[in-house]
């Protein structure tokens, strides 16, 4: 599963961890008029205490193993320093300060033999730093682009990237001037990099899952399709949320339904006209008289098979003609009277 990238894997904040570690900000937040020699001490103690620890649950050799790194690191060491000489009053205890510290570097780098990082490999120009970690920067986001569009983080990786842009393209000419001072073998850095458009890509986050489906709820199942079901009474021409369907999908709809109805009639007719046709032959030529013939001779056999009623059907018959004969005879003669 690929990472979702934020500011923090960023190379330039790479020492981020280590600073809140050693209370860095605490330092960097201390008054002359309220700060007082013991605070100073205490702080200076927990420092050497906190970094010993920071040491052994993490590897400094990953965290310091190039050019750029050991300036990296070197700096807040000297920040601390700068930051301690302006808290303190007199020469005298600025210099047993910086004495406290430089003891303090070169017993660390002696017991963690595996870290080359000389003391004097600085910056030579401090506001160096901050153009070299744009570009370092500059040059993850190229490695990692895909991952950084696709970041959740993406549009805050693109705010904080164009606010250092800003802070830092003002002073772009001195970069050009200073630059010379300091060369970094692994990080190729140049101050027309501020001229260069950013973002030069936008961000395009990975869709969320759930977002189609939620709640359990599966759409090839009996119960989603009754639940959606509901969701789709709209009127004839209109569509979900009261869009009109255009002219054009209405009448090719129109044009359908009529050109159905041509073809019914069409076949429908053929049928109408051989049903008339029989219908002519049977009641106006002698093939109707014939075919009734036929039919009832065929209807007759069963009834010739029961015998004995048969002829008892006939014998009522001929009574019931006798009967009808004799009253038209009494008729006939009444009326004559």
């Amino acid at each position: 599963m690929e990472k979702n990238i934020q500011l923090s894997d960023f190379p330039s904040k790479k020492f981020e961890d280590l600073k809140k570690r050693i209370n860095y900000e605490l330092l960097q937040g201390y008054q002359k008029k309220t700060t007082t020699k013991e605070h100073i001490d205490h702080w200076i103690d927990e420092f050497k205490s906190k970094i010993d620890e920071y040491s052994r649950e993490n590897s400094l050799k990953e965290l310091i193993k190039n050019d750029k790194d050991c300036k990296d690191f070197n700096y807040i060491i000297e920040q601390i320093k700068q930051k301690i000489y302006s808290l303190v009053n007199g020469p005298g205890e600025q210099h047993m300060i910086k004495e406290r510290i430089k003891q303090w570097r070169e017993n660390y780098f002696r017991i963690n033999t595996d870290l080359t990082c000389k003391e004097n490999d600085i910056y030579i120009k401090p506001q160096l730093k901050n153009l070299y970690d744009f570009c370092e920067d500059n040059i993850f986001i190229k490695e990692k682009l895909t991952e950084i569009k696709q970041s959740d983080k993406c549009q805050i990786i693109i705010d904080d990237i164009s606010k250092r842009k800003d802070e830092l393209k003002p002073k772009k000419d001195m970069f050009f001037r200073q630059i010379t001072s300091t060369k970094i073998n692994d990080i190729q850095c140049n101050p027309t990099i501020l001229d260069n458009q950013f973002p030069f890509f936008k961000c395009t986050p990975r869709a969320e899952p759930n977002a189609i489906i939620t709640n359990g709820e599966h759409v090839n199942s009996r119960e989603s399709g009754e639940k959606l079901l509901p969701e789709l009474h709209f009127t004839s021409g209109e569509l979900p949320g009261g869009e009109q369907i255009s002219p054009t999908i209405r009448g090719q709809t129109d044009a359908n339904s009529n050109s159905s109805s041509n073809a019914i009639g069409i076949v429908s007719l053929p049928i109408l006209g051989v049903l008339v046709s029989s219908f002519l032959l049977y009641r106006f030529t002698p093939l109707g008289t014939k075919f009734l013939g036929y039919f009832l001779n065929k209807a007759d056999i069963p009834l010739n098979q029961e015998g004995e009623t048969t002829d008892q059907m006939l014998f009522n018959t001929s009574n019931l003609s006798d009967t009808y004969t004799e009253n038209i005879q009494y008729n006939l003669t009444y009326q004559k009277t």
